[in-house]
């Protein structure tokens, strides 16, 4: 992922992946036969540690729909913070596709249906539970999401972006779904 991050993907080698890590190139090609099979392995490697914490989020007992909820806005939120040069490589990744005439809609819709199913699962059960009178299922998590792909474009274009502002704006939804709307 360091080198991804600092050279792009284009800019990494086979090579230098084993100068990097002070292997042979045949040693890396015996697990690894394209350079494409190296990126997949690292970001399949931290996504699957960043779902483990959302599952440990599903699975803590005792938390009403809202608590768990926000709790799970805010892992992921913290995860995204915390694997920012992930993020800068997939992008790069991604943009040098979406450049090479490639469509990458399929790609990314793969690596960001879990997070919705699971924002949609704790959806329908605040709304059953009538925990959530003021949600509507589809929209609701697509304005969790939005607010997760705002943090993304914003740390990967700025570098930067306001932790408490962004879970301030999760708290504010949350409270939206958890009222009736009122009757105009």
């Amino acid at each position: 992922m360091r080198l991804f991050s600092e050279h792009g993907y284009d800019g990494v080698s086979y090579r230098r992946i084993a100068e990097s890590c002070g292997l042979a190139r045949t040693t890396i090609y015996k697990y690894f036969t394209t350079k494409r099979a190296i990126f997949d392995a690292s970001i399949l490697q931290v996504t699957q540690e960043m779902a483990v914490s959302y599952a440990r989020v599903m699975a803590a007992p005792g938390l009403t729909c809202a608590e768990r909820l926000r709790k799970l806005m805010v892992v992921v939120l913290d995860s995204t913070l915390e694997q920012r040069v992930l993020l800068h490589v997939i992008l790069d990744y991604l943009l040098g596709r979406r450049r090479a005439g490639e469509d990458v809609s399929r790609r990314l819709r793969k690596h960001t249906v879990g997070i919705k199913r699971l924002l949609n699962r704790v959806l329908l059960q605040g709304i059953q539970a009538g925990e959530f009178p003021g949600a509507e299922p589809g929209a609701s998590m697509h304005l969790l999401y939005a607010l997760l792909e705002a943090a993304v474009l914003r740390l990967t274009v700025e570098g930067k972006v306001n932790r408490e502002a962004l879970v301030g704006m999760v708290d504010q939804a949350i409270n939206g779904f958890c009222h009736r709307p009122s009757a105009d």
